[in-house]
């Protein structure tokens, strides 16, 4: 399929190349769709456009979810697209530092759940400005936390709570 084709002589537009370009904004509507809550407040979308994209994520039904997300490309026509797809970029950047930054946190808790003072000793010299005392608090809640227990309450804030001081750790 070649483009070079697509445009007349008189400068217009062939039909085949309006449809691509549609179906290239509908695709990057289809993307906004699987995008959370707090990576769409980032993009800065219009508010018709943004509600749309939450209309669309209520849908189950195949048919309408897909003529929301034709509807959703109809929106897009009229905004201007290069300012959310740089923002998609800097979105899609962001995500691989935060997914390594949870990996972390996940591997110094199970330290700190199976090594115990060794770890809590190497953290605690790394991450100078712990409150010690509630790591220790936070380490034998979740060692007494039941195995089969489903949400696993003090396992998820022994995890915030590392997060938190490598987030501390990092700004100074």
């Amino acid at each position: 399929m070649s483009t070079e084709f697509d445009e007349f002589e008189d400068g217009s537009v062939s039909k085949s190349q309006v449809k691509r370009a549609m179906h290239e904004l509908q695709a990057l509507g289809e993307k906004l769709v699987t995008y959370n809550d707090k990576q769409l407040k980032e993009l800065n979308l219009p508010t018709k456009l943004l509600e749309a994209i939450y209309d669309a994520k209520k849908f189950t039904s195949h048919l309408a979810k897909r003529r929301q997300l034709q509807y959703i490309g109809r929106l897009m026509r009229v905004v201007d697209v290069e300012p959310i797809k740089e923002a998609i970029k800097r979105v899609e950047q962001i995500g691989p530092e935060v997914i390594a930054k949870q990996h972390q946190a996940e591997q110094w808790r199970n330290r700190l759940l199976i090594e115990g003072k060794t770890a809590l000793t190497e953290f605690v010299a790394i991450f100078k400005q712990v409150d010690v005392q509630y790591l220790r608090h936070l380490i034998q809640a979740a060692k007494k936390e039941p195995e089969e227990k489903s949400n696993k309450r003090m396992h998820k804030e022994l995890i915030r709570f590392i997060r938190e001081a490598m987030h501390q750790e990092e700004k100074g």
